[in-house]
Order: C-alpha cells, then sequence, then structure tokens
C-alpha cells in the first residue's frame, strides 16, 4: 500500500503487492534482497514513487492546488502524454507533408514553427501558452514586418495545433489559450493585379531559390515562359527574401486560372542508377500569351530567332500533350543528374516511350539527334527500356524522313492526329 500524505491529510493506493513483515525494510521503505522477488516488486515501488514526485513537481511548477487525494487520484489514472509546442508543431509538418501529401499546408506549419523558435528562449510546455503569451506573440510577428493577414493565418494555423492537443488528449479543454481571445485584425486584402514582369519574376525566384530546376539549365527552361533578359530574381532587387508560402499560392492561382500548363518530369524506370530530376518544367498555357504579353510582332521574332524558338518548343509540346492524350498517352519531360536531356517523352500506356528534341531550324538536327542516340545508348547500357523511337520535331523541314541511326525527323505540319 502506497501511503501519500499532504497538510495533515492521508490517501492511499493499493499497489497490489503483499510480502511478510521479515522481508520489509522498514529503514529503506523496500523489499529485503531475500525475497525472491524483490527485485520486481522494488522496482513497481520506485516507479509508483518517482510518478508521484513527478506529479508533485509539475503541480509546485504550474501552482496548480493539490492535495493528498488528488495525487493518489492522478497516479491511478493512466497518465497523458505530454508534448511541447514546437515538438507538436514538427510532428503537423511530418504529418501533413509525408502522409498528407498537403505540401502547401506543411510549410504553413513550418512557417509558424520558425516563428514560435525564434521567438521563445526555450521550448516550452503546451500549458504555458494563455492569452497574454499570445497577445506578446502577435506583437512580435508584427515587428518582422508581417501585415496582418499573414498575423491571422499564422493564428489559425497556431489554434489548429491546440485544437489538436485538445482532441488527442494533450491539453485540457479549460487550458485552451485561445478560449476568449479575441483579436481586432484587418484581414482585407487590397486587390491588385500583377504585372507580366512580376508574375516571370516570381517563377524565376520559385525555380530558382527552390531548387525545381538546375541552374545551369536555367536559361533553357526559363525560355519557356521567355522572361526578358533584364529581369532578375526577386530577391537581388528587394531587401526583403519573398514567403516560399506566398510564391506557392501565385503558383497555384496560376495553375487554377490556367494561365500555366506544366510538363511533368518522366518518372519511369529509364535509368535505375541514375537519379532522375522531379522538376516540372513551367509553361504559360498557350505560347500566344507570351507572345502577347511581349507585344512580339511577327517582324520582332524573326529578328529574334532565340525568343522564336523557345515559343516554337512551347507551341509543339502544347500539341503534342493534345494528342498524346487522345489515345490516353501521356506528354513528360526527362532530365537526370548526368545533365541528359530530352525536350519531351509520350509515354503509352503499354509502358513503350518514344523520346523527342524539338528545333526551330534544321541546322540543329544533327546535334538533336546526336543528343537523343547518346542518350539512349547509356540506357541501353545501364540496362534500361529502350525508347520505340526518337525523333527530332523540326520547324523548317519539309518532309518526314528517317535518318540512317534510326532517328526520325518530322516537320510541325505533321503534326495531326
Amino acid at each position: 500500500m502506497l501511503r501519500v500524505c499532504y497538510n495533515g491529510k492521508r490517501a492511499y493506493k493499493s499497489l497490489k503487492l503483499s510480502c511478510s513483515m521479515k522481508f520489509w525494510n522498514e529503514e529503506t521503505s523496500e523489499v529485503k534482497s531475500k525475497h525472491p522477488y524483490s527485485i520486481n516488486m522494488n522496482a513497481i515501488i520506485n516507479q509508483e514513487l518517482s510518478s508521484l514526485k513527478a506529479l508533485v513537481l509539475d503541480y509546485e511548477r504550474t501552482g496548480t492546488p493539490y492535495s493528498a487525494k488528488i495525487l493518489v487520484e492522478k497516479i491511478s489514472k493512466p497518465q497523458l502524454v505530454t508534448k511541447t509546442l514546437l515538438q507538436l508543431i514538427d510532428e503537423r509538418v511530418q504529418y501533413f507533408k509525408n502522409e498528407k501529401g498537403k505540401y502547401n499546408t506543411a510549410t504553413g506549419y513550418r512557417t509558424l514553427y520558425n516563428l514560435v523558435k525564434k521567438y521563445v528562449l526555450r521550448d516550452i510546455e503546451l500549458f504555458e501558452v494563455n492569452r497574454d503569451w499570445l497577445k506578446d506573440f502577435e506583437n512580435f510577428i508584427r515587428k518582422t514586418n508581417k501585415r496582418e493577414t499573414s498575423i491571422y493565418k499564422h493564428f489559425c494555423t497556431l489554434k489548429a495545433v491546440f485544437n489538436f492537443a485538445i482532441k488527442e488528449g494533450l491539453l485540457n479543454e479549460d487550458k485552451n489559450p485561445f478560449k476568449n481571445f479575441e483579436q481586432h485584425l484587418d484581414r482585407r486584402t487590397k486587390k491588385r493585379a500583377l504585372t507580366f514582369a512580376e508574375i516571370l519574376k516570381l517563377m524565376i525566384y520559385f525555380q530558382n531559390k527552390y531548387s525545381f530546376v538546375y541552374p545551369s539549365d536555367f536559361e533553357i527552361h526559363e525560355g519557356l515562359i521567355l522572361p526578358p533578359k533584364n529581369v532578375k530574381p526577386i530577391h537581388t532587387d528587394d531587401d526583403e527574401d519573398i514567403d516560399v508560402e506566398t510564391i506557392a499560392s501565385y503558383l497555384d492561382i496560376f495553375d487554377r486560372l490556367f494561365l500555366t500548363d506544366n510538363q511533368k518530369p518522366y518518372d519511369s524506370k529509364l535509368r535505375s542508377s541514375v537519379r532522375v530530376k522531379q522538376a516540372e518544367k513551367r509553361h504559360l498555357s498557350d505560347p500566344s500569351l507570351a507572345a502577347a504579353l511581349l507585344k512580339a510582332t511577327p517582324e520582332m521574332l524573326l529578328n529574334d530567332l532565340n525568343t522564336l524558338g523557345f515559343l516554337f518548343e512551347a507551341l509543339c509540346e502544347r500539341d503534342m500533350k493534345i494528342y498524346a492524350e487522345s489515345f490516353d498517352a501521356e506528354l513528360y519531360h526527362y532530365q537526370d543528374y548526368n545533365n541528359n536531356e530530352m525536350d519531351a517523352v509520350i509515354s503509352l500506356t503499354n509502358g513503350e516511350w518514344c523520346g523527342f528534341e524539338i528545333k526551330l531550324g534544321a541546322n540543329q538536327i544533327d546535334a538533336a539527334a546526336q543528343n537523343l542516340t547518346r542518350i539512349r545508348d547509356e540506357i541501353r547500357k545501364d540496362g534500361g527500356k529502350e525508347p520505340a523511337a526518337l525523333c527530332v520535331v523540326c520547324g523548317l523541314s519539309n518532309a518526314a524522313y528517317m535518318r540512317p541511326d534510326g532517328v526520325y525527323v518530322v516537320p510541325i505540319t505533321a503534326l495531326k492526329n
């Protein structure tokens, strides 16, 4: 029997253990070693005493009133699993990222984690967060030049953390700091439109900083969205960085408005020993949008074959995607970390695939064909699945034909279903 005494009051808890008095040591309050089960019995006794001492320390630290009866009742119930605020936020990051695949939501929790970590001097328990803490935290975020809409979003995320903690039994309902907590934030967002240059800056910044394309390939792939040569990543012009959530939100809006139509990477096991890049190629949904935004006339494009080449590649890939989908095939692009790259890959439902290079001028056909055959040979050497066909789509070719190396050359006029 465990006896608990406090302020002259006593309470008892049965440990469901018993032994003869001759085996009990009054001085050390332990079972004597002569007892055959002394080690196990003493372990149980010490565990109960440790739980009791830890509970008393928690009550003293938090200023919670208690009695002998409360202590006994508390240690007689299954104990709650405790987690710190930063631990719980980090767990939510991993949950949304790894289990749910909601990367934008996970990013929101990660941003909150970083803000809390900067604010607190040490990791804190959930019950230590109260209304005063919330007010001070709000002022801290405001000093980081966050807008009120951002502050509101961070507090919504924080509130979700505490709602989850209560639901999981990690915090009592009466300890919810958001109970009767009010904020007076102006959540209205001034309606404003992005200029074309700003859209390009965002897309360049997102790809450049967050490694969705390789820096060595930046000019080629950015050409598909046609950034002017004088447009730099946005962080080179501004003193402050852009929050990744903001950029992701803009790109999501572009997708939902069908302003962009991205080309996914071909991640089938083409080459088992070489890692394939998982970045999407970002396109405007129609190259005519880029031409219109650039105010590019036919004469201007004829005098700038580099820009015209980018537009031509985007045009071909748009049409190839439409034709491929008509017979349940899909259009991808291919690029690995050995800098092997194909402009387009069409994957069929039976697992067969075809590789394409897209070139505006006939003088580029030889180089494009050599690139395709080199990749094919490396895939063959690695024991990967070879392409069913290789093809160069050309803008300035009069007829379709097959080269001696087996690569087809097809003019753009042959792109029809």
